[in-house]
C-alpha cells in the first residue's frame, strides 16, 4: 500500500476555517444539549466486536434493507476505506468521477491500482456521459466510484442513468460504490438508495453532514453480505472495537431524525435561495443550481478563484473552497449548511469582494 497526503484534507483541517465559514460542508454543529438523552441512555462498557448490534439494526430500519447488509464506520470516510479495502488488489482498475471529492480518488490509490477518471460536466449539469463509461471500462475495472449528490457540485444523479452505470458495471464484473453523505441532505423526500439498484451496488453514508453530528463519527457501508463481514475483518487492523457512548447516542440519533430534519429543513431552504440570488445578480457567476443538499459549485468568469478567496479570507474573514482541490480552478465550492444569519452575511461578503475586484 502507498499513502500519499490528501492535499484538500491539509487545507480543510488547517486553513478553512474563518469566522464566515462559507467552506464548511455540512450542516451547522449540532450542540449535545440539542439531543434528547439521559445518563442512563449511555453506557461504557457495550461489547460489539463487529458493529454494536441496535446500532446496525437501526441502520438496516432506515435504509430499508436487513442487518447484515450493513457495516457501521467511523464515518463515511472510513466506510469507503473499507470498500476499497474489501475489494481491490494491485494492478485493478477502479473508475472515478470529476470532478471528485479528493479522498474518493486517493483513497482506492493507496491500493496501488491504475485511476480512470468519468467527467461529469457543467455542461451536462455534472451527469456522467455513458458513452465515456463505456470506454473506461474493461476487464480489469473493479469499482466505479461515485458520490450522489455530488460533491462537489450538489448535482442529483439522474436515477436511470445510475441504474444503466450499474448494468454496465456488472457487465465486466465491476462494482459500484455510491457516497451516498449528501443524499441524506434532501430533507424534502430522500430518495431510495442506490444499493436497491443491483447485487454490485455499494452505498456509503453518516450522519455528519446533514445532521450536524460530525462527533459520533456515526457512518456506514451497506452492501452484499460477504463484503460486509470483509470488511469488519479489515476493520481489525484498524480498531478493536468502536466508541460505546458515541454508539448509544448514534441509535438514539436515528430515533430523532424526523425532529432534526424539521429543524434543518427551513433554514437550508432559505440558505440556498440566498445562494440563488447572489448567483442570478452577479453575471461574473454561474452555477448547475443543485436539488437541494448543503453545498453549490460556482464558476467565476474573468477574475482567479484563488484571488477572490485570500481577498475574502484576508479583508472579510470569510472561507470558500477554491476548486483546484476539485481539479476545476474556475469554480469555488459553497456551503451554505451553517446558521442562516452566517451565511446570509458571508454572501454578502462574496458580493462586496466581488464587486470590488471585477470591473
Amino acid at each position: 500500500m502507498k499513502f500519499d497526503k490528501i492535499i484538500y484534507m491539509e487545507w480543510a483541517k488547517r486553513e478553512s476555517a474563518a469566522h464566515y465559514n462559507l467552506a464548511r460542508s455540512g450542516a451547522r454543529k449540532l450542540k449535545i444539549d440539542e439531543l434528547p438523552f439521559t445518563k442512563e441512555d449511555i453506557e461504557l462498557t457495550n461489547i460489539s466486536p463487529y458493529g454494536y448490534e441496535p446500532l446496525r439494526e437501526a441502520i438496516a430500519r432506515y435504509a430499508g434493507v436487513k442487518k447484515e447488509h450493513v457495516a457501521t464506520a467511523q464515518g463515511t470516510s472510513m466506510a469507503n476505506f473499507l470498500v476499497c479495502a474489501a475489494l481491490l488488489e494491485r494492478g485493478d482498475e477502479v473508475i472515478v468521477e470529476k470532478p471528485a471529492y479528493e479522498p474518493l480518488v486517493r483513497v482506492p490509490a493507496c491500493f496501488e491500482v491504475v485511476i480512470k477518471r468519468l467527467p461529469r460536466r457543467y455542461e451536462n449539469d455534472f451527469q456522467p456521459d455513458m458513452g465515456e463509461l463505456r470506454k473506461l471500462l474493461s476487464p480489469k475495472t473493479r469499482l466505479v466510484i461515485l458520490s450522489d449528490l455530488h460533491n462537489p457540485s450538489g448535482a442529483k444523479l439522474n436515477s436511470e442513468i445510475l441504474e444503466q452505470i450499474g448494468r454496465e458495471a456488472a457487465g465486466v464484473g465491476a462494482c459500484v460504490l455510491v457516497d451516498e453523505i449528501y443524499l441524506e441532505c434532501l430533507y424534502d423526500e430522500r430518495p431510495s438508495s442506490s444499493l436497491l439498484l443491483g447485487e454490485n451496488f455499494m452505498v456509503t453514508s453518516s450522519l455528519t453532514k446533514a445532521y450536524g453530528l460530525d462527533g459520533l463519527r456515526c457512518g456506514w457501508l451497506l452492501g452484499a453480505e460477504e463484503i460486509v463481514k470483509r470488511a469488519y475483518y479489515i476493520y481489525d487492523f484498524l480498531g478493536v472495537i468502536g466508541s460505546s457512548p458515541a454508539e448509544c447516542l448514534s441509535v438514539l440519533a436515528f430515533e430523532h431524525l424526523g425532529e432534526l430534519q424539521q429543524r434543518y429543513k427551513p433554514m437550508v431552504k432559505r440558505n440556498l435561495s440566498l445562494v440563488e440570488n447572489l448567483v442570478e445578480e452577479h453575471q461574473a457567476l454561474e452555477w448547475s443550481r443543485p436539488p437541494g443538499g448543503l453545498i453549490s459549485f460556482v464558476r467565476l468568469k474573468g477574475l482567479p478563484v484563488e484571488n477572490l478567496a485570500e481577498h475574502l479570507m484576508k479583508r472579510y474573514r470569510t472561507s470558500i473552497v477554491p476548486g483546484r482541490f476539485f481539479e476545476e480552478p474556475e469554480f469555488f465550492r459553497l456551503g451554505f449548511g451553517g446558521e442562516s444569519e452566517m451565511v446570509e452575511q458571508g454572501l454578502q461578503n462574496l458580493r462586496r469582494a466581488l464587486n470590488e475586484l471585477l470591473p
